[in-house]
């Protein structure tokens, strides 16, 4: 049997405005969501681009293109346990 190994993400820190009164719903919802306001931005950010993709035509070219290309399989995989 295989040892699974841990997939490193590299990370880009960016700055995003999110509205007060969401960032507040946020940090007092967090054990609804069972997530951390950035754990819970981090997961919507990437949800929304694995969907986009999966559209087409929102970024071309085909989808499978495009995750083998940015190497978007492992970080679809580790944040939202998809693909």
């Amino acid at each position: 049997m295989e040892a699974k190994t841990e997939t490193q993400i590299e990370y880009e820190n960016v700055t995003v405005k999110v509205p007060k009164n969401i960032m507040r719903l946020l940090r007092d919802r967090q054990e609804d969501v069972e997530m951390s306001p950035t754990e819970y931005l981090e997961y919507v950010i990437v949800q929304i681009v694995h969907a986009d993709i999966d559209v087409e035509e929102v970024f071309a070219p085909r989808p499978e293109k495009l995750i083998e290309r940015y190497g978007l399989k492992p970080i679809f995989e580790k944040i939202l346990n998809d693909c």
